[in-house]
C-alpha cells in the first residue's frame, strides 16, 4: 500500500492449505493456527538486507495498461535505487529503468519503499530479467523476474466466447481466468467436505470459489459427486487407507439431501450441473456398487431436484465416451 496514500487492497485467503512455492511469490498471507495478537511481518528480511519484490497479479501477470508496482522492504529508512532490465521472448532487450524511492517507516519495525516501474508501452508477450534494489549500507538484493503481459478481459469476454477450464484451484485464479477471457470454470463439489458427517455442513471452501466466480464474471459448471464422496455414504466401498469413497450412495435420500442443499445455497449461482465425474469405468465395469442403471438412476433423481430448486437448472450426463451415453440411453 503507497505509504503516500490511501489505496484499497483485497485480502484474499485459501481455506485449502496448499503448499504452493508459486502462490507464496505474489501472496506473503497465511492461515495459522490462531488468529495474531498483533501485526507480523512474514517476510521481514534479516538484518543488514533488502527484500525486493514485483507486485504481479495472480499467475505473474500484468495488464497492458499498467505500469509495475515493485515494493522494497528494509530495516531502516533512506533512499534505495531499484533497477529493472527486461528482455523479450526472443531475448532481445526491451527494458533497462533505474528509479530512486524513499523508505519510509511503517511502524511496525520495518521501514518500506514503492514505485511504479515503466511497462505499461511494452506490447503484450512474456519476459524475462532482473529486478534488484540497493541502498548503501545495506546488502541488495536481486531476484529473477518472469511474468506474462496481456489485454485483460475482465468484465468484456470476447463475444460469442465458448472457453472455459476444468478448474479447482486457488481462489485468485479467477482473475487470471478472468483476464485470459475464460467464460465457465468446471468446479468441483467435493461431498465430503460439505457433509463430512451426516447432517453436519461446511460451505466455506465452495462460497469461497463461487463468490471469486461471480466477481471475476465467471460462470460455474458444477460437478456434485465423483470428487471424494464422505465415506458413511457408501460405507461398503471405502478403499484401505482412504477417508473418502467413490462409490454409489448406499441411500439415495442421502444423495438427494446433499444435492438439494447444494442446489438452494447457490441458486442462481451456478445454472449448469453435471451429475457425476467420470463414471463410465466403474459404471460399465460394475466397480464400487456402480452400474450403468444405477448411475442413470441418480441422475434422474439429480435431475428432478436441480429442476425443483430451480426450473433454470441445466444438468450434464457424465459422457466419459459417446458409447456411455448411449448406454445411458439405453438403461432409461
Amino acid at each position: 500500500v503507497p505509504l503516500g496514500g490511501v489505496r484499497e487492497v483485497k485480502l484474499i485467503t485459501d481455506s485449502q492449505g496448499y503448499g504452493n512455492t508459486d502462490l507464496a511469490d505474489w501472496c506473503n498471507v497465511r492461515w495459522t493456527a490462531e488468529a495474531p495478537t498483533e501485526l507480523r511481518w512474514k517476510w521481514l528480511p534479516a538484518a543488514g538486507n533488502l527484500l525486493v519484490r514485483p507486485e504481479l497479479h495472480p499467475c505473474h501477470l500484468l495488464y497492458d495498461d499498467e505500469d509495475l508496482p515493485v515494493t522494497v522492504v528494509g530495516p531502516r529508512p533512506g533512499p534505495v535505487a531499484i533497477t529493472i532490465t527486461l528482455t523479450d521472448e526472443t531475448g532481445q532487450a526491451v527494458l533497462q529503468s533505474d528509479l530512486q524511492a524513499e523508505m519510509a517507516d511503517t511502524g511496525q519495525g520495518a521501514y518500506v519503499a514503492t514505485a511504479f516501474l515503466p511497462t505499461r508501452d511494452l506490447p503484450n508477450g512474456l519476459y524475462e530479467g532482473t529486478l534488484a534494489a540497493s541502498a548503501t549500507g545495506l546488502t541488495p538484493a536481486s531476484r529473477h523476474l518472469r511474468f506474462g503481459i496481456i489485454a485483460s478481459q475482465i468484465g468484456s469476454p470476447a463475444p460469442g466466447a465458448l472457453y472455459g477450464v476444468n478448474h479447482h484451484e486457488f481462489c485468485a485464479s479467477y482473475e487470471a481466468l478472468a483476464a485470459a477471457g475464460a467464460r465457465y470454470s468446471r468446479q468441483w463439489f467435493c461431498w465430503d467436505w460439505i457433509e463430512h458427517e451426516i447432517d453436519q455442513w461446511s460451505f466455506n471452501w465452495h462460497d469461497e470459489r463461487m463468490a471469486c466466480a461471480r466477481e471475476a464474471g465467471i460462470e460455474t459448471i458444477g460437478v456434485l459427486g465423483g470428487i471424494g464422496c464422505p465415506a458413511w455414504s457408501s460405507p461398503d466401498h471405502v478403499q484401505a487407507g482412504q477417508s473418502t469413497t467413490h462409490g454409489c450412495p448406499a441411500d439415495l435420500r442421502d444423495w438427494e439431501q446433499y444435492v438439494r442443499a447444494v442446489a438452494t445455497r447457490y441458486k442462481g449461482q451456478g445454472k449448469v450441473w453435471e451429475s457425476w465425474n467420470e463414471i463410465a469405468g466403474p459404471a460399465q465395469n460394475g466397480r464400487q456398487g456402480w452400474s450403468v442403471e444405477g448411475y442413470v438412476k441418480l441422475h434422474r433423481l439429480t435431475y428432478e431436484v436441480l429442476k425443483q430448486v430451480d426450473p433454470e437448472n441445466r444438468v450434464l450426463l457424465c459422457a466419459d465416451t459417446l458409447a456411455f451415453v448411449g448406454k445411458c440411453l439405453q438403461a432409461g
